[in-house]
């Protein structure tokens, strides 16, 4: 993480970045970070990752749609009982958030900007697309459905 100049996460500050110095007993992990959990409930949008992607009209195909954070982790318990396809699962949601992330930065800058009194050269985007990792959607649907009931 340190080679990259800046770092981008959803709640990242209160979650990500604490588990990660934990885990790896690193203090200095990054030279920036923005958490636009913080970024964007001051332009007005409030809620968790998957309310402020439906705000913005993002949306993610098929089961993974269904993961949250809290199914994140019981898919890494899964994975940790010798369940491969958890995992695999779980490397595509944290792979469709980190595209979905760059969006969102990219949407918050320009409307950040838009406010300001001053002109600022507008954000060149990307239009982000990449090959999402492949995992198995019907293991994830049953194990969706299992976790429920």
């Amino acid at each position: 993480m340190k080679k990259h100049p800046l770092i981008v996460t959803y709640g990242g500050s209160c979650f990500d970045l604490p588990f990660i110095r934990k885990q790896f007993k690193v203090v200095d992990l990054c030279d920036a970070h923005i958490d636009l959990r913080y970024v964007l409930h001051r332009l007005g949008y409030k809620g968790g990752l998957k309310r402020i992607e439906d705000r913005f009209h993002m949306t993610r195909e098929g089961p993974i749609r269904e993961v949250d954070g809290w199914t994140a982790t019981l898919l890494w318990r899964e994975f940790k009982r010798g369940n491969t396809k958890a995992l695999d699962a779980l490397i595509r949601y944290n792979a469709e958030d980190v595209v979905n992330l760059q969006l969102l930065m990219e949407k918050a800058y320009s409307m950040q900007i838009r406010k300001l009194p001053v002109r600022v050269t507008k954000l060149k985007t990307t239009g982000s697309t990449c090959d999402l990792p492949e995992y198995d959607p019907k293991f994830l649907a049953r194990f969706l459905d299992d976790r429920f009931w």
